[in-house]
């Protein structure tokens, strides 16, 4: 977790604005006692030149808790995990099989990368076929083969059809 923002920071930067940008770095530094380096990359990480010309509407700021905010709601993607694909059944059956969920046994069984284990661990926890996660204890496995063979029912039957059509020959 980062460090709660300087409030001084913002102070800096509507000191900075209020002057148009006249005012030298040195005063900004001596008027809300931090050094002179302090308000140089606060300037070059909030880019403050571009601020003032118009340029950038919106400057990366924080909540009470330190936290950067942004004044638009963030974009909701599609849920790739709203039905079962391959590798959530697999995850499920290594899961069931094993008696044990952890992420680093799905990415050594399944040959997959730790963000991909881990959002298949969350995705199993979402949907209750594993326990939650309890500090040294491993997490409880609620899935049995019996669910392995339901959820590839609902894969198969959400799943469309493909039929391979074969080319048309040409005869010149």
């Amino acid at each position: 977790m980062g460090r709660k923002r300087d409030p001084k920071r913002d102070e800096a930067f509507d000191l900075y604005k209020a002057s148009s940008g006249n005012i030298r770095l040195t005063d900004i530094a001596s008027q809300l006692s931090v050094s002179e380096g302090t308000v140089r990359g606060w300037k070059a990480k909030d880019k403050w030149e571009s601020l003032i010309a118009g340029e950038v509407k919106d400057t990366e700021r924080s909540d009470e808790n330190g936290a950067p905010y942004n004044k638009e709601a963030p974009v909701e993607d599609e849920d790739p995990t709203s039905y079962p694909d391959e590798l959530f059944l697999k995850a499920v059956q290594i899961v069931a099989e094993a008696k044990q969920a952890s992420v680093s046994l799905l990415q050594r069984r399944m040959r997959i990368g730790y963000s991909r284990a881990a959002r298949l661990i969350d995705e199993l926890e979402r949907r209750r076929l594993i326990g939650t996660y309890r500090d040294d204890k491993p997490r409880e496995v609620y899935a049995t083969p019996l669910t392995v063979n339901t959820l590839s029912k609902e894969l198969k039957d959400a799943a469309p059809e493909i039929r391979n059509v074969p080319k048309k020959s040409r005869t010149f």
